[in-house]
């Protein structure tokens, strides 16, 4: 089951690292009172990196739960 589970990681990993370093180029970004301009690659990492880390409080906070 474990191997199952790092062989699909592995997998996500390397199609979000294809997804990213295939976008490089610049895209304006509308948040709420303002626009950004960036390199695609850039907000790319960053929704990313985000999406893992809610992701992994996520998952830690469900096992904190079950420990209870």
């Amino acid at each position: 089951m474990k191997d199952t589970k790092l062989v699909i990681i592995v997998i996500l990993v390397i199609a979000a690292l294809l997804l990213i370093l295939l976008n490089t180029g610049p895209v304006r970004v509308n948040l709420l009172f303002f626009q950004l301009e960036m390199p695609m690659i850039l907000l790319l990492l960053v929704a990313t990196g985000l999406g893992f880390l809610i992701g992994l409080l996520v998952a830690r906070s469900g096992k904190k739960r079950l420990h209870k």
